[in-house]
């Protein structure tokens, strides 16, 4: 079944995600056992479409890959890409660094408009 193409980008939530990860001190990475909240989590895998990280041998585990190092290092990698049957086919021409990427949420957080949540809702 063909999947209509979407656009990924680095997010904020993914280069977190890269963060924890990097700080395993292992090779294969299990992402249930690094630290990352549940959206870092769930998001993760989209690293690979930027060649961030692979598979790992190990069933259910990652590898950071040199890219991904290099990117964690603050070397610039392709901010956007087009992903067709979960493969990476386009890519932008936009670059970023994970500072840059980090800045943006900062940003957001920092403006006056910014309203966070106040009303909680009690479950029990």
């Amino acid at each position: 079944m063909k999947t209509e193409p979407r656009t990924e980008r680095l997010t904020p939530i993914l280069c977190r995600a890269l963060v924890k990860m990097s700080k395993a001190n292992s090779i294969d990475i299990h992402l249930g056992t690094c630290g990352l909240e549940f959206s870092e989590r769930n998001n993760a895998p989209k690293l690979q479409y930027f060649g961030l990280i692979v598979p790992s041998p190990v069933l259910r585990h990652w590898q950071i890959t040199q890219l991904g190092y290099n990117f964690l290092d603050g070397k610039a990698v392709i901010r956007y890409v087009k992903v067709i049957n979960n493969m990476p086919k386009l890519f932008r021409p936009e670059r970023a660094t994970i500072s840059e990427i980090l800045q943006t949420e900062q940003d957001c957080l920092q403006k006056k408009d910014y309203q966070p949540a106040t009303n909680q809702v009690e479950l029990f």
